[in-house]
Parts: C-alpha cells; sequence; structure tokens
C-alpha cells in the first residue's frame, strides 16, 4: 500500500504539474549520466596513458573497472556496465545528444547503446549510423517503453545487417552459463542464459508437467508457477520430473554443500543465523533443518574451533593442508576484495605477503577470486593482513579500503 505524504515543494501544485516536475528530474538524471559516462572517459583515459600498452589490455580493464567500483562502492559487474554504457555513449553521438538534451530517456539510452555498440561482430560505421538515426527518432517521437524500443532495434538490426546475424548469435550462444543468485527468507534466483530454441523448450516442458498435476490431490494448493519450480527441482535433483512438492532437504547425492551454524543453535539455546554455502544467512530453523538432515547432501560445520586444526605451517609448503584450507574458506564466505560476492569455495587462497616471504597461516591468507587475485599480483593493488580475519586494499590511485571477516555469530540487535 503507498502511503501518501504531502511534500512543502508540491502540495501547491496540481497533479499536471506534479507529473512535469517527475519529467524534469528525470531529464536532469539523463544530463548527470552523461557527464558521468564523460568523467569515466577521462579517467580510463588517464590510467590508459598513465600505465602504457605494456600492461595489457585485459588488465588496464580490470584496473579502470575495480577503481571505479571500489570508488562508488558498487560491484565489478555494475562498474563494467557502467564503463561499457561510457564507451558506448563515445561512439553513439546522437544518443548522447538527445539523453543530455532531455529528448530521450536513460533506460532508452541503454538499449541503445546496448544493441548499437556490440563487438560480437562489429558493426559497420555506415550501418551503426543509420541504424541509431532511426532508433532515435523513433524513441523520441514516440511513447515507447525501453522493451518496445529494444523489440524494434533488434528487428531493424536483423533487417540491416543480416550477414552478422549469425555471427553475433554464435558468440553469445558461448556466453550462455547458469547463475545462482542470493535472495530473502531463504529463497535464492536460478537463471539461466540459453539459445532461445532451448529455453523455450524448457519451460513449456516444465509448464506441460506442472499443468499435469493441476487436481491430481485435492489439498494441493499451489500455484501454477509454485508448480514449475517444483517440476524443475525434480528434474534436476531426483532425474524424476513429477511436479510433486518439493521435500525438506531433498537433493542430488553428488553434491555436496556445507550448512554453517552456531553451536548454540543446535542446542536449540540461540536463533542466530546460520549460512548456507554460496548464498548467505539462512534462518536458525531451516539451519537446523538441515543440519540433522539424515540426506549426507548437507555438512553441518559448526562455526567453535575445532581441536587439531592446523592453523600455521609457517613457510614449509605453499599450498595449505586440508584443515587450513577449510578454515580460511568458511572465515571469508566470499572473496574478500570489498563488494565481491564469488563463494570462497570457487576462490584461489592468496598469500597477502608472497611465499616464501610470508608463512601459508590463517592471518597471510585471504580467499580471492581469481580475477581480483589477478589484479592484486599484476596490476599494482596491494593489499594487507591486519589481525582477526580484517584485510585491507589499496588502489594504484592511492585509495585503501578494509574490510573485516563475515560474522558468525549471534548478532545483537541494535541499541534503541
Amino acid at each position: 500500500m503507498l502511503t501518501w505524504v504531502d511534500d512543502d515543494g508540491f502540495d501547491s501544485l496540481p497533479s499536471t504539474g506534479v507529473l512535469d516536475a517527475l519529467q524534469g528530474w528525470e531529464r536532469l538524471i539523463g544530463v548527470a549520466a552523461v557527464e558521468q559516462a564523460r568523467a569515466v572517459r577521462a579517467f580510463a583515459a588517464r590510467i590508459i596513458a598513465e600505465r602504457g600498452p605494456e600492461r595489457g589490455t585485459l588488465l588496464l580493464d580490470e584496473e579502470i573497472t575495480e577503481e571505479l567500483a571500489l570508488a562508488l562502492r558498487v560491484s565489478s559487474a555494475a562498474a563494467g556496465a557502467m564503463v561499457r554504457f561510457a564507451d558506448g555513449l563515445g561512439i553513439l553521438g546522437s544518443t548522447g545528444d538527445a539523453l543530455a538534451s532531455g529528448s530521450l530517456g536513460l533506460s532508452h539510452a541503454r538499449v541503445l547503446v546496448d544493441v548499437l555498440t556490440s563487438d560480437d561482430p562489429l558493426l559497420d560505421d555506415a550501418v551503426r549510423g543509420r541504424l541509431e538515426g532511426l532508433l532515435v527518432h523513433y524513441a523520441t517521437t514516440s511513447p515507447v517503453t525501453a522493451g518496445q524500443l529494444r523489440r524494434r532495434a533488434q528487428r531493424l538490426l536483423l533487417t540491416m545487417d543480416p550477414d552478422g546475424a549469425a555471427g553475433r548469435r554464435e558468440k553469445a550462444c558461448l556466453r550462455r552459463y547458469v547463475s545462482c543468485r542470493p535472495d530473502e527468507h531463504g529463497m535464492a534466483w536460478l537463471s539461466a542464459y540459453l539459445p532461445a530454441q532451448d529455453a523455450r523448450a524448457c519451460y513449456e516442458t516444465l509448464d506441460r508437467h506442472a499443468r499435469a498435476t493441476i487436481g491430481a490431490e485435492p489439498d494441493d494448493d499451489r500455484g501454477l508457477g509454485a508448480r514449475r519450480a517444483d517440476a524443475l527441482v525434480d528434474r534436476l535433483l531426483t532425474g524424476r520430473l513429477d511436479g510433486n512438492a518439493p521435500e525438506t532437504g531433498r537433493a542430488a547425492r553428488d553434491v555436496r554443500i556445507d550448512v554453517t551454524v552456531p553451536i548454540t543453535v543446535l542446542a536449540g539455546e540461540s536463533d542466530a543465523p546460520g549460512l548456507l554455502d554460496g548464498h548467505g544467512p539462512i534462518d536458525a530453523h531451516l539451519a537446523r533443518e538441515l543440519a540433522f538432515a539424515e540426506d549426507a547432501t548437507w555438512r553441518r560445520l559448526l562455526t567453535e574451533p575445532m581441536s587439531g586444526t592446523v592453523l600455521d605451517v609457517g613457510t614449509t609448503r605453499y599450498r595449505p593442508p586440508a584443515g587450513l584450507d577449510r578454515y580460511v574458506r568458511l572465515r571469508d564466505q566470499t572473496c574478500r576484495w570489498p563488494g565481491c560476492t564469488v563463494p570462497a569455495q570457487q576462490c584461489d587462497l592468496d598469500h597477502t605477503v608472497a611465499y616464501p616471504d610470508g608463512p601459508t597461516s590463517e592471518d597471510n591468507l585471504v580467499a580471492l577470486c581469481r580475477r581480483h587475485h589477478r589484479l592484486k599480483t599484476f596490476a599494482g593493488f596491494t593489499t594487507e593482513q591486519q589481525g582477526d580475519g580484517r584485510w585491507q586494499v589499496s588502489t594504484p590511485t592511492g585509495r585503501v579500503i578494509a574490510t573485516g571477516p563475515p560474522d558468525l555469530g549471534p548478532e545483537e540487535a541494535p541499541a534503541a
């Protein structure tokens, strides 16, 4: 439910006046986006000039992206999208002009940059110019949404550059992937980027099986969306496709997932959150449920120190022993680079002080994803351990950002 509160700046205006003000703010957002893009291009040009070509394109791109991510407190992916948008506006002059003038919306400009500046393969400059002119005119003279503009752009692109269509499709197919993104309330998003025909076939299969379960059980009040989701889980985790409601703890036998639970939660003395590997916090009830599940898929890991775990082997070996490896990954949970969420199980264990000058110990090891490990090693970013799992990174431009390990213990409510 919306709660309407009069604001001193708007309560004297008629409804049309408020809408006019909203449109004005939208235009101002576009102007700010153009200026921000100009700043991004200027920063990138300066870094490239200072580092020189010997740094290599990949490392230069990653250094620029990470400097922006750390300065703006956004993810690497968000910073990368900002760089691509800035580069695109640098190519699409008419789009940038229309955005700066307020005649084109920011979401519409993002569509044009996305469609017209793809390098899979590069569009011919003449084709791109004609496409841009047609699409900017369409977007600024018709009441179309960004989604409608994207569909028009895709149709025109296929019509005007049919020879490049197959190449773009083949390269896009090489980028197919599946991802899992945590959400609230013990839920997550499982997404797949697939060839269109495969995606539709998968969806239609799930839909058909979901609809077939309607009416089979008189007390089954699941919606159609939930039935499709359950059919997906059935197929992936049991090898069947029956669309039944999910069972507690059901999972494939060849998959092992860590559930980190404070020992006081297992004893029923606390309702502190647990941690599901690769996901994040889960409520105490679900943590206990998974920890005590008979299914061997779930591996219970307590957060109190285990006797006999080796946490320091000095400089006698580079690779940490299994106990130390597990300890550091459980402590860090994700890549320790500020803003990075790659699960620690998928990361390298990096010696903050390079081996053998630095020991293979819990206070000289952190989890770093391959991208951020490469930046720390080759691109002028430096890191420092500060004790108790605290860690900081210094960028080539002089910024210092400190992080601490995730708190695996009970959280106290903030003071009123």
